[in-house]
């Protein structure tokens, strides 16, 4: 049985929804993973003091952990020597070979849309729930990906969305500025 937002359950069984998720993310076609090292792979290494910049402004803690019993605010009191010894940990799986295929695997949640008939599993998204250090991991490469964005001036001046310090009521005033 389902739980829509508000709580309530569902007769709709966990089965049917993940028929419904397969149908739509699972495609059998796509090969298997294959990794080439990076040839510059010190170079893209994760930082300690990197490390701890994501865990202190980026990484939501309080969150679930998926399918690991490991909660995620633990990350959060490592210390300086656990920081290290994480940096040094991701660095040697997943920046120089394939991440481990568990860190691929995530918890899928439904989560009920909050209209529609609650007994049809399209009116359900699904929450994808990594595994803490994958977690982690994209923490750092999306706060990677976003600053060299900005670095780079690859943002639309009037996009608000996903950025920090552009919300819709800045850009309302920028593009007043503007006309």
């Amino acid at each position: 049985m389902l739980k829509t937002r508000a709580g309530q359950h569902t007769e709709m069984s966990l089965e049917t929804f993940n028929d419904f998720n397969k149908e739509i993310f699972f495609d059998a076609s796509l090969p298997k993973d294959v990794f080439s090292p990076l040839a510059d792979a010190p170079t893209q290494h994760i930082s300690p003091a990197e490390l701890t910049e994501t865990l202190a402004h980026k990484f939501k803690a309080n969150k679930s952990s998926g399918l690991s019993k490991m909660p995620l605010e633990l990350l959060r009191h490592l210390g300086p020597t656990g920081i290290a010894c994480v940096a040094s940990f991701l660095n040697a799986s997943a920046i120089d070979q394939l991440a481990p295929a568990l860190w691929r695997t995530t918890k899928v949640t439904p989560l009920y849309k909050g209209k529609g008939d609650a007994m049809l599993p399209e009116n359900y998204r699904s929450i994808a729930i990594p595994p803490p250090f994958a977690k982690l991991l994209m923490a750092v490469v999306n706060q990677r990906l976003t600053a060299t964005a900005v670095d780079m001036g690859l943002h639309a001046p009037t996009q608000a969305g996903f950025r920090a310090h552009h919300s819709t009521t800045e850009q309302a005033l920028i593009l007043q500025t503007l006309i």
